[in-house]
């Protein structure tokens, strides 16, 4: 699923400072054990790494 992505957004803002894998950590340990918060923090920071705009631009110029 393809979404739209600005250099300008407060998303891209706070996943380049980090701020989104902070505040999803501290929600999931509210859910779960910490290692299982940790766990799924970075496989959900995985995503992030679709918030690019120099890939999104690669990917429709060729």
């Amino acid at each position: 699923m393809g979404h739209r992505i600005s250099e300008e957004s407060t998303t891209t803002d706070i996943i380049k400072q980090g701020i989104r894998t902070k505040e999803d950590y501290e929600i999931y340990c509210k859910f779960w054990p910490k290692w299982l918060a940790k766990l799924l923090a970075g496989l959900y920071q995985n995503s992030e790494k679709s918030n690019n705009i120099e890939k999104e631009k690669n990917k429709y110029e060729k």
